[in-house]
């Protein structure tokens, strides 16, 4: 990602403003991989791209950015699929039983901004759901990699590791 930075900042006569970008990715990502050491526990996360499209639900699997990033924060995803993402049914979503749900603000949002995450099939039976495990996050975020990547690690690490010191 740096070195796309730095080109885009040649290109645009702004090199001073890239390395500082990528000074703080670089800053970013090593504080997000020195905490990922230090956890106790490696959460499964299951990543909710959007909710309920007659009862499917659009996950991001172990092949999305997404999965990268949650490595990168010590947790992994919860469903392996060989594309990135994948509609999964809501007896998927329950048996894969996840500790933490993070629903992207398109699905999030649908749902009066959380307040109705219990209609969602599948969720209620979740240890997620149930440890009140649900969080909201930008789906840009999670599926694009550039100079807030670092910044989004760390993010995730604090959602995704909620009552973990480290």
């Amino acid at each position: 990602t740096d070195s796309l930075i730095r080109e885009m900042g040649k290109y645009f006569g702004k090199e001073k403003k890239a390395d500082s970008l990528c000074e703080k990715l670089n800053a970013d990502m090593k504080f997000a991989s020195e905490n990922a050491t230090k956890y106790k526990t490696k959460p499964k996360v299951l990543i909710i791209h959007f909710g309920r499209a007659n009862n499917v639900y659009l996950v991001m699997t172990k092949k999305s950015k997404a999965a990268k990033m949650l490595e990168w924060a010590g947790g992994e995803v919860a469903v392996e699929d060989e594309k990135g993402m994948k509609q999964l049914s809501p007896e998927i979503i329950a048996k894969a039983d996840p500790d933490i749900i993070l629903l992207t603000d398109f699905g999030y949002d649908k749902l009066k901004g959380g307040k109705e995450i219990n209609l969602l099939p599948g969720i209620s039976s979740t240890k997620a759901y149930k440890n009140n495990y649900i969080f909201r996050i930008e789906e840009h975020d999670l599926v694009y990699l550039g100079p807030r990547t670092g910044e989004n690690v760390l993010l995730i690490q604090k959602l995704i590791h909620p009552n973990e010191k480290k």
